[in-house]
């Protein structure tokens, strides 16, 4: 399914850049419907917590528009019905979704001023979970977390990961920690239920992707931060940073292997 702009919020930031915020669709083909921006028509902010670490800081906000008789339908049903990208000056800073069944009106403005929470793409994965038919043997840890990463919806671009965890000069083909093996048994849960057809058989509950990715920061006392389409891994401890595609990501997560690829003084990977 293709995603398509279906409403549109445009303004100025206050240091005069220009905000524009696109909804998406899937497969609409209509024409795209612009919406009056509120007096604060986006903001978000990430997690935070009493204790300085936590394994995932997934972001919030809220967009604010006018509605002038044209907010038909916005609201979404699922979780990743209604894909949100915001830019300035072109520049892509925040991508995301709509909440669905929650919003608030502010009943003394005029036009009715109406406020619609979002979250980044890591929050959906609280509602996102491992597939049991995908099996339950061992796998690197690039496997899960590209399985999970891909679970948002969202394609990102790079993930910068701590330089702490690149012991030595290698091969990308063996880059440590990710790939590092563990069973993906370890995520599921018997529910107690049998199959009606195999007495034998156990079904499972997989664990939530958020949970998943949480663990494994705690491996190493990381924290995952989204920023645009790139995401964040960070340390206490943390100097520098590396950064490997996502696509890289993915030939890591099936045991394949990129052409061209190369170490560059342990200080980008693509």
């Amino acid at each position: 399914m293709a995603r398509n702009i279906h409403w549109k919020v445009s303004f100025r930031t206050r240091s005069e850049k220009l905000g524009v915020l696109n909804l998406y669709e899937e497969n609409y083909s209509g024409a795209v419907v612009e919406l009056t921006p509120a007096a604060v028509p986006f903001e978000t902010q990430e997690d935070s917590a009493d204790a300085w670490f936590v394994p995932i800081r997934k972001q919030t906000g809220y967009i604010r528009v006018l509605d002038e008789g044209n907010t038909d339908g916005i609201m979404p049903v699922g979780m990743k019905d209604r894909y949100v990208e915001y830019k300035e000056d072109g520049s892509l800073k925040w991508c995301g979704y709509m909440v669905p069944d929650v919003f608030s009106s502010d009943w003394d403005v005029t036009p009715l001023e109406v406020e619609f929470p979002v979250v980044g793409g890591l929050g959906v994965l609280e509602g996102e979970y491992l597939n049991e038919d995908d099996g339950l043997g061992v796998v690197p840890l690039a496997k899960l977390m590209y399985d999970c990463l891909l679970a948002t919806g969202v394609t990102y671009n790079r993930i910068y990961i701590p330089t702490e965890v690149f012991p030595y000069e290698g091969s990308l083909d063996d880059l440590y920690p990710l790939t590092i093996e563990v069973s993906r048994f370890n995520f599921f849960k018997d529910n107690d239920t049998l199959n009606s057809d195999d007495t034998d058989w156990t079904r499972y509950n997989g664990a939530t992707c958020y949970e998943v990715l949480s663990e494994i920061m705690k491996l190493w006392g990381w924290t995952l931060r989204e920023r645009g389409k790139d995401l964040w891994i960070t340390s206490p401890k943390i100097e520098k940073s590396s950064y490997i595609s996502f696509a890289k990501l993915g030939y890591m997560a099936e045991g394949r292997k990129m052409l061209g690829d190369g170490v560059k003084n342990s200080t980008e990977y693509e």
